[in-house]
């Protein structure tokens, strides 16, 4: 997609309102956008997508409080048009749809963000945008589902399948991912990267402390700040290990570094003021 071309797009949205409000907001921020076909459900939207052929399209998660929009996507698997996703959800599950790569636009959204967001589109891979809606709709179906048992894939292709709230802490050594659960036992998972499991646990009380931890909130027994003469360079090894941001120590007495990237996060989760 060009950044200075025409832009022919689809809006997707069951609610005539929230249409007409995203028309008027493009008209007003991204005159190179041109609306071809306002839809609200499935059919419809299929129908457009083949006729007008779509650089962009706008498509709200839900249509008829049902996950209509992935059921379009899922219609168009080599599809070539941008996507950015609005939608009116509650702010529990927010942050599960705030990707760098696949665009989220919460409603009432304002014309910065979408003028940001339509840019976005603009610049972001195919191949980058395929990948991420996969982790927003495995991420989506947890939410709904509420579950608290996920499962981790071994390199014989097997599945096991565990109750987060018995998971202390997840560690990543390059493409595997380590779980740590409250009975000492481990599981080991090489096909999906720490973010993706970071996505799916922060709804169940975990939270990201450094580029290769993600801990369990209600585990965490006490946080250390990071001494004077500590860098994320200079981490203190074996069960006190320090990282930029601190530490954590876990109940079981595992000590596990904070980076600076993650610290005030931590600290906000933890009431640490």
């Amino acid at each position: 997609m060009d950044k200075n071309q025409k832009v022919t797009a689809i809006i997707i949205e069951d609610e005539k309102c929230a249409a007409d409000n995203l028309t008027m907001a493009l008209q007003r921020t991204c005159p190179d956008v041109q609306i071809k076909s306002i839809c609200k459900n499935v059919d419809e939207s299929i129908a457009a997508i083949n006729e007008f052929k779509p650089a962009l399209l706008f498509v709200d998660v839900y249509l008829n409080d049902i996950p209509a929009g992935f059921e379009i996507l899922d219609s168009f698997p080599e599809h070539n048009f941008k996507i950015i996703f609005t939608t009116a959800f509650e702010e529990f599950a927010l942050s599960a749809f705030e990707y760098n790569a696949v665009h989220f636009l919460l409603k009432p959204f304002s014309d910065e963000k979408l003028a940001d967001a339509v840019n976005r589109a603009k610049i972001i891979s195919l191949g980058e945008q395929k990948e991420n809606i996969n982790g927003f709709k495995l991420t989506d179906d947890f939410i709904r589902q509420r579950s608290d048992f996920f499962s981790f894939r071994n390199n014989k292709g097997e599945y096991t399948v565990r109750n987060c709230n018995d998971l202390l802490y997840l560690e990543a050594d390059g493409s595997t991912v380590t779980a740590f659960f409250t009975d000492k036992t481990t599981e080991y998972s090489s096909n999906k990267p720490l973010a993706e499991f970071e996505n799916i646990l922060k709804y169940r009380g975990f939270a990201r402390v450094s580029g290769k931890h993600v801990v369990n909130i209600s585990c965490i027994a006490k946080y250390k700040k990071p001494s004077k003469d500590c860098t994320s360079a200079n981490l203190i090894s074996d069960d006190k290990k320090e990282g930029a941001g601190g530490s954590v120590v876990l109940k079981n007495g595992k000590s596990i570094p904070v980076s600076r990237q993650y610290c005030q996060d931590l600290k906000d989760v933890l009431n640490i003021i």
